[in-house]
């Protein structure tokens, strides 16, 4: 409940309190009006804010907020003859793949609401063994051919054909692009990603679509040669 008034002595405010009921908050603020300040007068506003005891403060609404986690493929494996989209992960890239997502769990991320690949091999492995270790559906991750051999302007499309209702998406792709991303939409420089590096970043907007530097917070920038494996 809150109660509004002018009086002009805050010493004698007149508030008349349910009776059996105890009020845990309560304010006063006193603004006397230039005008009247400047006749001799002391007029004074008045704001309480009365809570019964007990009670619980109303939580504050969180501000909307999207999460982007672009991340560039594990190390992948050149001893095969066969074409770039089909070339699997090496061993080092089965093993800093499930990595990285194991340090996701140790800042202790959001669950992830879709990750999205390209169709190369080693994109799709990469974020089939990070999913294993989120406890994300593999069968849900979602391939986006747009996304192989692609420019900044097609992850932007990607991106901003996302639904509303999805919070916090991963983005598995290949280098320059997925670094140039980065750069397009983080507030600060992001140095070329290494494979399996992953950029976090935070945006207050409600829609993909309108995903921008300005609106962008910093999350982290994360990769394998970080730690002594």
């Amino acid at each position: 409940m809150r109660l509004y008034g002018l009086v002009t002595d805050p010493t004698s405010i007149p508030v008349q309190l349910p009776p059996s009921a105890t009020y845990a908050e309560a304010g006063a603020y006193f603004r006397p009006p230039a005008a009247l300040a400047g006749a001799g007068l002391s007029t004074y506003f008045v704001f309480l804010s009365l809570r019964p005891l007990g009670t619980r403060a109303r939580a504050p609404i969180a501000p909307p907020m999207k999460t982007l986690y672009l991340m560039r493929h594990a190390k992948s494996d050149w001893d095969f003859a066969v074409s770039d989209r089909e070339r699997p992960l090496n061993e080092r890239g089965r093993r800093d793949a499930p990595f990285m997502a194991q340090q996701l769990l140790a800042r202790e991320i959001a669950p992830l609401d879709l990750i999205i690949c390209s169709p190369a091999v080693r994109t799709l492995s990469t974020a089939t063994l990070v999913a294993k270790e989120l406890d994300y559906d593999p069968l849900k991750i979602q391939v986006e051919d747009e996304l192989y051999e692609a420019d900044r302007e097609n992850y932007l499309n990607v991106i901003s054909r996302l639904r509303p209702a999805l919070e916090e998406v991963m983005i598995v792709g290949h280098n320059n692009t997925i670094t140039d991303v980065a750069n397009f939409l983080s507030p600060q420089f992001v140095p070329e990603l290494p494979t399996a590096a992953i950029v976090c970043l935070h945006f207050d907007t409600m829609s993909w679509k309108n995903l921008a530097r300005d609106s962008a917070e910093f999350g982290f920038f994360d990769f394998p040669k970080n730690y002594d494996l």
